[in-house]
């Protein structure tokens, strides 16, 4: 009689087992998929908007060495978040859709000062040896910037994508650090006295 009794315990334990590692699965899941819907929540978006906005400014007005360029402010400014809020709004009846955004959303202004860093850290860092792996992060993480923008403007439409062109087209001394946009036939220099607004100079005088 024992010899049947041993095995049965045996298969009942396996079964516990078997029924606590799912219940702790489904738990894990859930847990997860609550934590993605709350980083995915309108309210928590525009938390983290508004704190990468003020790193964005203390950058620029600190001169951060990996501060964004005047050129990555700008199309953040004056294309991207635009673009964003207009997406949102056309597609908020598409829960899905409007998660994805979010998500991208995020991502991009995580990758937006990542890859700041890291070409900074390719240029600066104390061992060398990390240096290449730096500028590869960076590399990367600039591909996925591009890929972002370019989903985008192409789900805006044919205009946001010429205007993304053109943007990215303009020289380097066309953005104040600021992010603002030189005039036609203007340029800014690059630097000013930390508190004074870089101020657009005529492009012939180089």
């Amino acid at each position: 009689m024992l010899t049947y009794l041993v095995p049965a315990a045996v298969i009942a334990f396996l079964v516990f087992a078997w029924l606590s590692d799912r219940k702790s699965e489904q738990r894990q899941a859930r847990q997860l998929a609550e934590a993605d819907e709350h980083r995915t929540s309108e309210e928590y978006v525009a938390k983290q908007q508004v704190s990468f906005e003020e790193r964005l400014a203390q950058g620029v007005e600190i001169r951060l060495p990996d501060a964004l360029t005047g050129e990555q402010i700008y199309i953040y400014r004056r294309l991207m978040r635009e673009w964003f809020d207009k997406l949102v709004a056309q597609n908020r009846y598409n829960e899905p859709t409007v998660v994805k955004l979010r998500k991208d959303w995020l991502v991009y202004m995580e990758l937006l000062e990542s890859r700041q860093t890291n070409e900074f850290l390719s240029l600066e860092a104390s061992d060398e040896a990390k240096r290449p792996q730096y500028g590869r992060e960076a590399h990367e993480e600039g591909m996925q910037i591009t890929a972002i923008e370019n989903g985008f403007a192409e789900a805006v439409g044919p205009e946001a994508v010429d205007a993304l062109r053109q943007t990215r087209a303009k020289r380097y001394d066309d953005f104040s650090n600021a992010g603002e946009l030189a005039p036609e036939g203007y340029r800014y220099r690059g630097f000013s006295l930390r508190g004074v607004p870089d101020q657009p100079i005529p492009r012939q005088h180089t």
